[in-house]
């Protein structure tokens, strides 16, 4: 590894540890180790030093080992077109039909569990637009409806109206109630474990590079 017999490029490619980083693109795992390691020198980070690199070439904080920021950095935004129709009380009958066409859109959208919007983990602390996309919870077609229906039976009603009193006070009164909701479903999130930025990052989203079958 004397730059002549072995560089440290072919070192690095024969390291069974920084192989598999190279030969997967997994940029941000060979630069964690490469900020930390005490390999060759005994200690830790020494290879930037012995390239004559700052302590923190690599992290702007060297000497922690994770930094946590808590605040109102993500925003998001919401996009819909909404309908309503409804039907007032005649004739027995009362009920409503809603449509939504929506879009959320927001920076917490990259890396998050299914049970938050909020940013569990920072791709680029410079650019937090890179986590932006469709947020979990986004749906993009939402059809509602209810109603409700008296049923005509009792006094002044179609049916039983000339029934004893007994039986009228019985059935007099009844409704019947129904309510309906479809949404279409959460967007498809496909994550690579390759890290090629923050290595705290768990995971990169996916570049769509054709249509989806």
């Amino acid at each position: 590894m004397d730059g002549t017999t072995l560089t440290g490029s072919q070192a690095l490619r024969r390291f069974t540890t920084t192989n598999q980083w190279i030969a997967n693109g997994d940029v941000a795992s060979f630069a964690n180790w490469l900020n930390g390691t005490s390999a060759l020198t005994g200690t830790n980070g020494g290879l930037l030093g012995n390239g004559r690199l700052p302590d923190n070439f690599i992290v702007v904080n060297p000497q922690f080992g994770s930094v946590a920021l808590h605040g109102n950095n993500d925003n998001s935004i919401y996009h819909a077109l909404q309908t309503e129709i409804k039907k007032r009380f005649s004739n027995g009958f009362t009920g409503q039909f809603s449509y939504t066409w929506s879009k959320d859109l927001g920076n917490s959208a990259g890396g998050n569990d299914s049970n938050s919007s909020s940013t569990a983990t920072t791709r680029d602390p410079r650019n937090r637009n890179l986590q932006r996309g469709l947020i979990f919870f986004d749906r993009t077609h939402q059809f509602k409806s209810n109603g409700t229906w008296a049923l005509p039976f009792g006094p002044n009603r179609a049916f039983l109206s000339n029934a004893p009193a007994w039986i009228q006070r019985t059935v007099e009164g009844w409704e019947v109630s129904g309510i309906f909701s479809w949404l279409s479903g959460q967007p498809l999130t496909f994550t690579s474990p390759i890290k090629t930025l923050a290595f705290r990052a768990n995971s990169n989203t996916a570049d769509q590079i054709g249509a989806i079958p």
